[in-house]
């Protein structure tokens, strides 16, 4: 999957498959849509978790574990910054996968979240008509690891 980008005028191409970095254009448009909705007050935020709508043969386990972690670094450090302002407006944040993500990368994607979010409240994982509301400790103990 190939995405069209706007640069300085200059349309470039980026592989959406592709490793990315903090500086990567996908994440700086990441940025840049979580902080038109922090200012234009919109509360929940759907986030597409590997910045793509589907999976390819070349987007293994390991490589969505690696995106999967970036994308949720880059939101954490946002509401970091956000913090910092003195802005107490509560966010939403619903990230989402493909629908035809393997259950095993599903559950090892899920368990990024307290790892790098702390999560006091209980999460809701739904994968299809398997939704299930878990405590952090509860993710711990149901780890298939």
């Amino acid at each position: 999957a190939v995405v069209s980008t706007q640069s300085t005028g200059a349309s470039t191409l980026h592989e959406v498959s592709g490793e990315i970095t903090s500086r990567d254009i996908l994440l700086v448009g990441l940025k840049n849509a979580l902080k038109m909705a922090c200012e234009n007050n919109v509360d929940i935020l759907t986030i597409p978790l590997f910045l793509t709508n589907e999976l390819d043969g070349s987007m293994d386990q390991a490589w969505c574990m690696r995106r999967a972690e970036v994308v949720l670094k880059c939101v954490k450090g946002f509401m970091i910054e956000v913090g910092s302002t003195g802005s107490t407006t509560s966010r939403t944040f619903q990230f989402i996968m493909p629908k035809r993500t393997p259950e095993g990368v599903f559950h090892a994607v899920s368990s990024l979240i307290p790892s790098i979010f702390r999560v006091p409240c209980p999460m809701v994982l739904d994968q299809g008509s398997r939704k299930k509301t878990m405590t952090v400790e509860e993710l711990y103990i149901n780890d298939p690891k």
